[in-house]
């Protein structure tokens, strides 16, 4: 469960380090992973929101990353992996409030047209019963 996390959080980080022309070892980027994790939790700010940017930018500096491209990198993983999974989230929300609201007005609407038919029939019987 969390093992896997930081593995994939790590692989993350690399993928951003790559995408500024570094590299790094997993391992190392393991290390700097848990320890940001570790680190931004223990501070009072809600997410770690820069506590965590000047960990991951501190972090790939002490392996070797020049300051500007750990900086990059850094905000760039955060990005992916805080800042933008909430936007999707209500992306996602939305169209799924949308498409449960449709299914159930749809729901109301056949349900509505078989109780009328079923009323209408029971009046046409009861008409011919009558006479």
């Amino acid at each position: 469960g969390n093992l896997m996390a930081q593995v994939l959080q790590a692989i993350v980080l690399g993928i951003c380090l790559a995408a500024f022309g570094e590299s790094a070892a997993l391992s190392q980027l393991i290390l700097i992973n848990t320890g940001v994790s570790l680190f931004a939790g223990l501070m009072p700010v809600p997410g770690g929101m820069g506590v965590a940017e000047a960990g991951y930018t501190a972090g790939l500096q002490a392996i070797g990353i020049p300051a500007p491209i750990a900086v990059g990198a850094a905000i760039a993983f955060r990005l992916v992996t805080f800042y933008l999974p909430p936007l999707w989230g209500s992306v996602a929300m939305r169209w799924r409030s949308s498409s449960r609201a449709r299914t159930m007005a749809a729901r109301r609407r056949r349900r509505s047209a078989a109780t009328s038919s079923t009323s209408a029939w029971r009046r046409a019987v009861s008409l011919a019963s009558a006479t």
